[in-house]
């Protein structure tokens, strides 16, 4: 399931099913709807999150690739140590930016334009 939260700023989603390729395209289709509403700066939130596989890494550089068309950002919020590990490992981190406190990503993308 994909909790959903929006400010004027950013759209933070927090997942808390496994980033899977049978969940990941929900992740997708929220981004895309979210895009659709204007906005262009996401927050994943992956506390809850304690299994990735092929299918979640390739959405999450697929959506990058897309926010980051549009001039905005994607970042991950608190990741388990295991999928921090794999992002780290598999290079996606080189290109999504990880943050471990939501205070503190939260005011870097309310300041950005």
């Amino acid at each position: 399931m994909l909790e959903v939260k929006r400010t004027d700023e950013y759209c933070e989603i927090i997942m808390d099913n496994p980033l899977i390729k049978s969940y990941s395209n929900d992740l997708y289709f929220t981004v895309g709807e979210n895009i659709d509403r204007g906005l262009k700066k996401f927050i994943l939130n992956l506390n809850q999150v304690d299994k990735i596989d092929s299918a979640g890494l390739e959405v999450l550089l697929r959506i990058h690739e897309e926010v980051d068309g549009l001039g905005g950002k994607l970042v991950i919020l608190q990741p388990q140590p295991l999928i921090e590990k794999i992002l780290k490992l598999t290079k996606v981190q080189e290109k999504i930016n990880i943050y471990m406190e939501s205070e503190h990503v939260c005011s870097i993308m309310g300041r950005q334009s």
